[in-house]
């Protein structure tokens, strides 16, 4: 979505009324592909508020929502296992290169040429997944790092909002939006939707250690599959 800057002139003047819009004019008749979707900002201001105000009062949101990431399934691999693989995979290449030493003919030694190179790579990715568990749990000291940083900020802001006159300032609310990584689905205002506009947030600085996850959950598979 885009911001579209529209005016009003009434009693009280010229007021600005600032929009997100998305406009899509592909043909068709998929609604994905074909309308057209607009909200006003001070509405989507006040509902990332709110999610704000939600988190700052209760921090350990983020702890449940990292809690949940790690609970996605991913293959079962132990550095035991990693290690047991590579051996194997070694002494498979040792042979390999006894029967080449003792080979005659040229497609017989091109053969074994190939058998080796699929060792050698399965044996490069197992080595990778053990450099990635070394970093994974590096990365679970610095995530809990990070957590605690996040938590200390909700703690510094938290008294604020037990003031009924405080009004965050809109530098504030950018802030709140940056450090807790707020993002914004919007839908139509006319048709069946789920909703109008829904905020969720994970802080970006936390979002980053689950890249890694990701990463390990694809070496792993690719490790079972050879």
């Amino acid at each position: 979505m885009q911001v579209l800057r529209r005016g009003n002139i009434d009693k009280r003047g010229y007021t600005e009324a600032p929009q997100y819009m998305c406009k899509q004019r592909y043909g068709g008749e998929d609604v994905t592909r074909n309308h057209t979707t607009g909200i006003t900002v001070a509405s989507v201001d006040k509902e990332a508020w709110k999610k704000a105000v939600e988190i700052i009062k209760n921090p350990d949101l983020v702890r449940q929502k990292v809690a949940e990431w790690k609970k996605k399934p991913t293959p079962t691999v132990d550095r035991a296992d990693i290690e047991a693989t590579i051996a194997n995979i070694q002494a498979q290449i040792d042979n390999l290169f006894e029967l080449a030493r003792h080979a005659s003919k040229q497609s017989t030694r091109e053969r074994l040429g190939a058998e080796l190179e699929n060792l050698e790579a399965q044996q490069a990715n197992a080595e990778a997944l053990l450099i990635t568990l070394d970093e994974n749990t590096e990365t679970d000291k610095t995530l809990e790092a990070d957590i605690v940083k996040f938590e200390t900020w909700a703690d510094a802001v938290r008294p604020k909002l037990a003031d009924p006159t405080y009004k965050p300032s809109y530098e504030e609310m950018r802030f709140a939006v940056r450090i807790l990584g707020l993002h914004a689905i919007v839908y139509p205002s006319h048709g069946e939707h789920p909703f109008r506009c829904q905020v969720d947030a994970f802080p970006p600085e936390i979002a980053k250690h689950f890249k890694g996850i990701v990463s390990t959950t694809s070496t792993q598979s690719r490790l079972h599959r050879q």
